[in-house]
């Protein structure tokens, strides 16, 4: 059951390689380099 947490909101953005809401631009995946 995912809730609708920041970490999984991230996650997800992450997977898409969508800009964070930090402003960070990742990659498909680069979750380590958005952090």
């Amino acid at each position: 059951m995912h809730k609708q947490l920041p970490e999984a909101n991230l996650t997800q953005a992450d997977l898409s390689g969508a800009t964070w809401v930090d402003g960070s631009e990742c990659a498909p995946g680069s979750i380590d380099r958005c952090k």
